[in-house]
């Protein structure tokens, strides 16, 4: 692993680097690489569910996939704080140049049929040297031990040099954390909405939102229910971290 910067928020340590140095690391790097995401709204699910905990903690790689956890790292870290966040989707696209480049194989699981065929569709239009050895739209719900194994046959079989997991979290960094040591992917990657975002079947917040920090607002609009919950459960934790913070800057 390069020289990536790695900082404790919320008990996780998250990259601090750029989208050039993380993509570099992750494409570079000889051992097998899971990189996570963390938001602000699943600050709630990572101290309740320790499944989810220690997919996070086990990950190479955490991005700062929300403002709420660029916010803490400037009330924690001050000047040394993070610059900018990297979500899973901007690192999808900003990666997908470099697996051009160096002709790697992907394999999705996850989301619909419909939005695989898109995806496979539209990385062969502009990253024809990508190389898509499967996809898997997987059963809704848990899955017993023959449905696993069935599904980490597929992936191993294809050879991937990528997996791209979006199941929602933390169902998705918890399901690619018990089977890690069984997928032989050499890069296995959570993005959760990207896939929709990349597809096209679900619309990303316009630029001006994201460049406002306000993704998370239409977010919100888009869906309430899913998004407003996960929100109300993250904030109280999101309030402690930043007290917390405060406090120990007080302190120095």
């Amino acid at each position: 692993m390069l020289n990536l910067i790695k900082k404790n928020i919320a008990g996780i340590k998250i990259i601090f680097n750029n989208l050039e140095d993380i993509s570099n690391c992750v494409i570079n790097s000889e051992n097998q690489t899971i990189l996570s995401t963390l938001s602000m709204p699943l600050l709630g699910e990572l101290h309740e569910n320790r499944d989810y905990f220690n997919a996070l903690e086990n990950s190479e790689i955490v991005l700062p996939d929300g403002m709420g956890i660029v916010l803490l790292s400037k009330i924690i870290y001050g000047k040394d704080s993070i610059k900018k966040r990297v979500t899973g989707p901007d690192f999808f696209l900003f990666f997908n140049e470099k697996a051009n480049k160096n002709k790697l194989k992907y394999f999705f699981l996850g989301s619909t049929i419909e939005t695989l065929e898109k995806i496979e569709n539209k990385i062969k239009a502009e990253y024809p040297d990508i190389i898509i050895s499967g996809t898997l739209s997987p059963p809704f719900g848990n899955w017993d031990e023959k449905i696993n194994n069935e599904i980490l046959k597929k992936i191993n079989d294809a050879n991937p040099d990528v997996l791209w997991v979006a199941m929602t979290a933390p169902k998705q960094e918890i399901w690619v954390y018990e089977n890690r040591d069984r997928i032989k992917a050499r890069i296995i990657a959570s993005i959760g909405a990207a896939f929709d975002f990349f597809a096209g079947t679900k619309r990303r917040a316009p630029e001006i939102f994201r460049r406002l920090g306000l993704e998370w607002l239409y977010r919100i609009f888009q869906e309430p229910f899913r998004m407003g919950k996960r929100y109300l459960k993250g904030f109280p934790y999101f309030i402690f971290y930043l007290f917390k913070g405060l406090k120990k800057r007080g302190e120095k």
